[in-house]
């Protein structure tokens, strides 16, 4: 049976790759640092979090894969905590690509990313393309940047996985539409909504992560997209439609909304990919199933 690592398994995406990973006949260790998961019986806990990892624990668990979800967030100190949880990241990073040397175990590492490392452009961003991080990547691309350089570098086979908007009960849809349609029976709307938004379920996500950890594609960035793309407007309209709720301008909401979080919301994120091996076969959620199936998640 082989061995895998989850880290940041409490997670928004983690939690659905747990879910996924249950499935394989894998036996799934899972690092614990501050929120308890629940999982099945063959989930070993690994306390102390990413930092738990220390060489002699991955050459015990020798692990085929290691997947990780994870990143230190310091919200209530907002720009300030993401710049020092950018660089506690740099630093876990920079260990665990060390400890998994040290270890002389041959394992995958398939770390979760997002596109905002790119930009904003209405032109596609593809693999290739330079890092031009707006928002809230701003200060999280610090902590990629050991593992970008292990692509190259590095004997460990490094997978960085760029994500667009991950859509579902959680993260961003929760706090910025969910919270709103409960107590203001209105979303926000951020500008006239003309702004490209890639948009993938979280379900996806966790698949499309597992998926390619085992598919033998080598180490390298991987932009992970659903193909139908929308507008904003289009997807406030198709959000109105299964809610029953207001569409009204952000700043009757968020009269002092914070620079980063504005700067996503406006922006064009447009990706594509030049390896559309895995992607071109898979079946994708669409937005209107995601939407559907949060709905029944909150009315139940």
């Amino acid at each position: 049976m082989q061995s895998v690592i989850l880290i940041g398994g409490s997670g928004f995406l983690g939690k659905h790759l747990l879910n996924e990973l249950v499935k394989s006949n894998y036996k799934i260790y899972a690092t614990v640092n501050k929120t308890y998961i629940k999982g099945p019986g063959k989930l070993n806990i690994i306390r102390g979090g990413i930092n738990a990892l220390n060489s002699d624990i991955l050459k015990e668990i020798a692990p085929t894969k290691i997947f990780h979800c994870a990143r230190p967030t310091l919200p209530r100190l907002r720009k300030t905590g993401r710049v020092i949880s950018g660089y506690i990241a740099y630093f876990n990073n920079s260990r665990l690509l060390k400890n998994i040397e040290d270890s002389g175990i041959q394992t995958d590492l398939l770390f979760a990313s997002g596109s905002l490392a790119y930009g904003n452009s209405t032109k596609p961003h593809y693999e290739t393309s330079p890092i031009n991080p707006i928002s809230y990547s701003k200060q999280y691309i610090r902590g990629e940047k050991p593992l970008l350089k292990a692509i190259s570098s590095s004997s460990v086979n490094v997978k960085v996985l760029r994500f667009p908007w991950l859509i579902g009960n959680g993260s961003w849809f929760k706090w910025f539409y969910l919270k709103n349609i409960i107590e203001n029976n209105s979303i926000p709307l951020f500008g006239n909504g003309n702004n490209n938004m890639s948009i993938l379920s979280v379900i996806d996500a966790a698949r499309l992560m597992a998926l390619y950890s085992d598919n033998s594609v080598g180490s390298g960035i991987y932009n992970i997209f659903n193909p139908n793309s929308t507008y904003q407007k289009i997807f406030i309209e198709k959000v109105k439609g299964e809610f029953k709720c207001d569409i009204t301008d952000y700043k009757n909401i968020y009269p002092r909304l914070d620079t980063a979080t504005k700067e996503a919301f406006f922006s064009n994120i447009v990706v594509d990919t030049g390896m559309k091996k895995i992607l071109s076969r898979y079946n994708f959620i669409t937005l209107d199933q995601s939407l559907g199936d949060i709905g029944k998640q909150v009315i139940a």
